[in-house]
Order: structure tokens, then sequence, then C-alpha cells
């Protein structure tokens, strides 16, 4: 909606500086979109939200700027001398369907010189948009944009018998609409009539036949009201949008009609001559009444936390054209003007005197009988932890669809089908079911991003999956972390070594090994298989007693199948376990006071037995001045025989209370090689 300041002013004096006057507009709910020009000749544009079609006026918009800042509100002052003959001896309205057409009048005007329109008013015409056509047509529109009622204008001569209908179209008939369409009708659309055929289709466009043009000198004058659905259903329909159907399919007031109609009779007697009939055929079965709320002012206080007195509330309803009156202790009886059909309880009063009050006046309470338990959950809070953590190590949050199909899962080695929980009306192919995993959607990132020639991809994504449950629990969901690394950490990073940006499986583990420290977590990682991933470079992660997870290089034939334009590695963990099992209070210790004693050991095993079986065995035999163990080499070849490998780790030991005695570290040592032997069959290098 377009509001030239100029126009405006006719209607309410601007008490405030433009910029003030837009940011007064915008806290009330009035969106002030830009502004184009400046001082008088500003032109505002506004964002009018679907339920106040009383601001699709001049009008409207004067009225909110009045009962925003106190200025009084100026009504056109409207006047016009009338001919002796009536309007009704000539023209005769009736509407057959009240429920789709609920007020319809027509006004005569005899001997119009149809010819441009005013200068004035072609410029106000341009700033709102509409492009003028002569002073007839021109006046209508002026007349919409002003008072927010759609008029139309008819070629009275071309009127059969002087008669109209309000009526729904009938099988066969078919209009053509002022753009030149031939548009075909069926029942489901609602026409105005004349006694042979139908001459316009209501409140969306008038018809070519029936056109006002230059050789045109009586004017038949249409102002109604339609109602909002059928006007709707028929632009929608006919791919026909116009002014008044924009207004139509929100709201026009219809009490306002008539009024509207002897504004523009005004007009167009100033602008064409002519005389206007006296009186107007005005059909309105079922007048509509102003409806009444009642407002419990004390819930309204308590509501806003401001102490506003009864009689402040009224005073600032009745700038909007209400009318209040006590009706008992602390409530008011509120009579609505029918401009306002969007007031409908007292919720809907509550929001207006806050609006006019200013929300920014408002003051910021706490709210009584808080809940100490308000605010973000701990599992939630633990969320946003860890996406920080993800995010300052270099990874990019993504987000995906949840929706996928089992086709989808299973191209990628996932069990899908009869886990899967379908939806009852899936909108398209793409998204029948709901997804067991979040590694289909995150090895499609890698892809397009692949596609797109970008091969440096460190994301992760913390969704949910869905499952199907047993007979208590139908459907169940859980929250997974699911990570991927392709490529480097960075196109470039001069202070890191290549080892450290280069993805790999050891980077993925490394990440997933910080994460788990983060939570205060410790796991352990196993050899394992997975359909998507490398049969040999693969492992589950177990934590508290079960498996939490999978991470491991991707599969070579899915790689290429994908297109990955390098190695990728992806891990997918069960968030929900790391989060019941998360220590989230931290310990903190002062630094060491003494100093540690270092040894290291290194020991031939089976080439089978892992790194971690040995770390187990050494801080289990270490005993309590056992600080850390750390391996930090590994070697396989003939010098250790078939089938071996050779490890070598540090041993640190450090007593918390004292310095070590000489010997102490020494005979752990002589523990740790001990169990070595015994319960890995190790044979120690010395």
């Amino acid at each position: 909606m377009k509001v030239p300041l100029k126009w405006l002013e006719e209607y309410v004096e601007l008490r405030l500086p433009l910029p003030e006057l837009c940011d007064r507009l915008t806290m009330a709910g009035l969106t002030v979109e830009s502004v184009y020009g400046a001082g008088e000749e500003a032109v505002l544009t506004l964002e009018v939200t679907s339920n106040r079609g009383d601001w699709l006026s001049l009008l409207g918009v004067a009225r909110e700027v009045a009962a925003l800042t106190g200025a009084p509100f100026r009504l056109p002052d409207v006047a016009f001398a009338e001919g002796d003959e009536l309007s009704a001896d000539s023209v005769s309205v009736e509407i057959l369907d009240p429920a789709l057409g609920p007020r319809y009048s027509g006004r005569l005007l005899r001997g119009v010189t149809v010819g441009p329109s005013p200068a004035w008013m072609q410029e106000r015409l341009q700033q709102v948009g509409v492009r003028p056509i002569n002073n007839i047509v021109d006046v209508t529109n002026y007349v919409c944009f002003e008072y927010g009622q759609p008029l139309h204008a008819f070629d009275f001569s071309r009127i059969a018998q002087g008669k109209l209908q309000v009526r729904r179209a009938r099988p066969g008939e078919s209009l053509v609409t002022l753009d030149g369409e031939d548009r075909p009708l069926t029942e489901e659309r609602l026409v105005i009539a004349d006694a042979e055929r139908p001459v316009a289709l209501a409140g969306v466009m008038g018809g070519l036949d029936s056109e006002v043009t230059d050789s045109t000198t009586d004017v038949l004058l249409e102002s109604a009201h339609f109602a909002s659905e059928g006007i709707r259903k028929t632009a929608k329909a006919l791919a026909l949008r116009s002014e008044a159907s924009y207004r139509f399919e929100r709201w026009v007031d219809p009490n306002g009609a008539v009024a509207a109609s002897d504004r523009a009779t005004q007009l167009i007697l100033q602008t064409a001559g002519g005389t206007a009939c006296k009186g107007v055929v005005d059909a309105y079965p079922h007048p509509l009444p102003p409806a009444e709320v009642e407002l419990d002012t004390a819930w309204c206080r308590r509501v806003l936390g401001v102490d506003l007195p009864d009689s402040d509330m009224a005073g600032l309803l009745a700038r909007l054209g209400l009318h209040c009156e006590p009706a008992g202790e602390a409530r008011l009886r509120c009579t609505v003007p029918t401009f306002r059909n969007d007031l409908h309880q007292k919720e809907d009063l509550v929001e207006e005197v806050a609006r006019l009050y200013g929300y920014n006046n408002l003051p910021t309470t706490v709210p009584p009988n808080l809940s100490p338990n308000a605010g973000l959950s701990a599992a939630r809070r633990l969320e946003f932890a860890v996406r920080d953590l993800l995010r300052a190590g270099g990874l990019s949050e993504v987000v995906s669809y949840s929706l996928t199909t089992p086709e989808e899962t299973a191209h990628f080695g996932l069990a899908g089908g009869d886990d899967m929980i379908a939806l009852r009306n899936p909108l398209t192919a793409e998204a029948t079911h709901l997804r067991t995993s979040l590694l289909p959607a995150i090895l499609r990132v890698l892809e397009l991003n692949s596609r797109r020639r970008v091969g440096e991809v460190w994301a992760f994504e913390l969704g949910k999956r869905y499952v199907l449950g047993g007979e208590v629990s139908p459907a169940r969901e859980s929250r997974r972390l699911c990570l991927a690394l392709m490529g480097r950490r960075a196109t470039s990073a001069w202070n890191r070594s290549e080892p450290e940006q280069q993805a790999s499986f050891y980077a993925l583990k490394g990440v997933v090994e910080e994460l788990l420290a983060f939570l205060g977590i410790q796991a352990t990682y196993t050899a394992a298989t997975h359909a998507a991933l490398h049969p040999h470079r693969t492992a589950s992660v177990e934590a508290a007693g079960q498996e939490v997870g999978v991470l491991g290089e991707v599969h070579p034939e899915l790689a290429e199948k994908l297109g990955l334009l390098g190695r990728a590695y992806v891990a997918e963990l069960d968030f929900e376990t790391l989060a019941d099992n998360a220590v989230t209070d931290r310990a903190y210790a002062s630094l060491p006071r003494f100093p540690s004693a270092d040894r290291d050991v290194a020991f031939i095993v089976d080439a089978q037995r892992t790194w971690r079986e040995a770390e187990l065995v050494s801080r289990e035999s270490g005993g309590e001045l056992l600080e850390s163990v750390a391996l930090f080499d590994e070697f396989r070849g003939e010098q250790v025989g078939a089938g071996k490998r050779s490890l070598a780790c540090s041993l640190r030991f450090r007593h918390p209370e004292r310095t070590l005695e000489e010997g102490e570290a020494d005979r752990q040592v002589d523990a740790v090689k001990a169990a070595l032997r015994d319960k890995l069959g190790a044979a120690i290098r010395e």
C-alpha cells in the first residue's frame, strides 16, 4: 500500500518528523517498508497485514496516525446537489445470492462529459501506482484508495432495462473482461448481470461491453460489498487479480458503501459535470450491526503489566472509533465499528491498547511465580555447547530434511523398509518416510559439494532420526550427531602442518575424541564393519558399556558412485546416550607441584593385538602413581617377525604430595612389563 504524505495530510495533521512517524507506524504493526522522496513529496510503502483491510485506504492509515499521535482525524467534506430525477426511476437492483453479495448500491449520473481527469488527481494516482484513464474511471480508482471501497462505473446505455442482479453465473455464460479476455463462467462465480447477460465479475473486474468510453454520457455507479471467500476463489480460479479483489479478499466495510458512492459522485460532478439523480438504489437485506466485545480491564492490566485506569483504556480505544462504556466493576463494553472486523474478543482489544500505549512503554518485568526450570533444558544447553565446540574446531553445521525414501536409505546400504515410518500424505515421491539415519543426508552434502568442485568440506549435523517402536510407543525419535570430513580443513593455513589440515581416519577420530573429552566420556574403539564404510578402516565407538556410534572412511565404491573429489570420512554418534552419560560438572585441579618420572617401554605382540588392549593392561598394573600412558611408536617388519608388531609407549609417574623416591617408578614399570607378558604374551624389548 503506497501512501503519499501530501494526500494523507488532508485527513490528519502530521505532527511527527517523518523518521519518527515511520517508527511509530512500524511499532504499531503497520510496517513502513520504504520511503520514496522527501518532505511533502514523500511516499510511504506500507506492509498491510491480511486481517487489516481498513489499512488499505488513505482514511484507514490516517485514522491510525491520528490514534497514535492524538491528532484529530478529518473525513472529506462531501456535499453535492441532486437533480429531480430519482435513481430508482431508471435503475433496479436485486440480490439473488446474499451470502456472496450482502450489499449492492447503484447511483445514476446523467449528462457527464468523459475526458482527462485533473492533473492533481492524475499525479496522486500515479504516486500509488495506478495509470490514469479518464475522469470517470480515475474517480472510482481515487475513491478506492481514499476510502478503501472498490467502485465500478457502467455506461448506463449498455445496461439492458437498467436492471442489475447480483447472482451466480449460469451454465454456458461467459464474459469479456476489461483486459480483453473472454472468460467462461461456472456456477461458482458471482457476477453482476443486467436483464440479458453478465456485465461484470463481482468484486474482481468489469466487463468490456459496458465500460465507460469517450461517448458515454450516463453513468451507473456501483458501490457494493462481496464476501471475501467468494472473491478469493474467483480471482484465484481465473488468475485475475485487481485492486478491487485485493481489498474484498481482506475486508471492505459494508456499511461504508454509500459514503464512498457519495464521495465518488461529488468528484465526478466536479471533474465531468452532469447531474446526479436523487438518492441511491441500495439493496442491503441484512445490515451488519456493530460487534460488542467486553473487556476485563483488571485482566488487561495483568497481561500488560501496566496499572492503566479504565478511563485511559477507553480513551485509547475511542481513538480507533470504538465506543466504550462501563459494564460493571473493572469491565468495559466496547462497540466495535464494522470497518474493524478483526476485533472479536478481549485479546484483540488488549492488543489495541498495547499498540496505542506503545510496546516500548511497557515495563520489563519478571513474570510472577517463574519456575526455576524455565529457559533452555539441560539437554538443549548441551546441544548448543556441542555445536559451539564443533564450529570452533573448524566444522560447518548443515541442516538437512528429515524426510526421505526407503530407496534412498537402501542406496547407502542402510536398513530401511520395516523400521521406517511412512507418511500418510506425502507431498512428493522423494519424501515419503521419516529418516532412520543422518548418514545419507550428510553424504549427499559431500556429493553436492563435489559436483560443484568444492573439495574441502568439514561438516556436522545434529538432528533427529525416527524409528518404529513397540506397542507402548509406536514411534521413537532420538538425536544423532553426524560428522563428515573431506579434503583440507581450510584452503589456506600457513600456521598448520599438512597432516593437521588433511582429512583422514585419525583426523575424524581426533574430532570424536575431542568431543567425548568435552563431554567427560571415556570411550574405546573397536574394528567394525558398516555397509557404507571401508571394510578395513571402520571402527565402532563404545562408551558406558554400549556402542554409541561408528566412524570410518566412506566405502570406495560408494565414493566413486557419488563422485566425491577425494577420500571422505564420516561418523554417526548416538547423541541421546552421550547426553545421558555426559559429565557436565567440571573438576579443576592445580598444576603439579612435584616433578614426574617418565619411562619408556617397548614390546612385541601379535599383530592382531590392539593398542587399546595394551593401554588397559598398563593402566591396571601401573598403580596409583601412573598418571598417563601414551603410544609413540609402532613398527612392523622382518626384525620383529611375521605376524608381529612392536609398540613403544611412554609411562608417566607422579605423586601429588611429594617427590618420588628412587626406585618407585622402576618398580611400577616392572609390574607393567610383567602384566604385558602374562596377559598379552608380549616380549619386552630391553
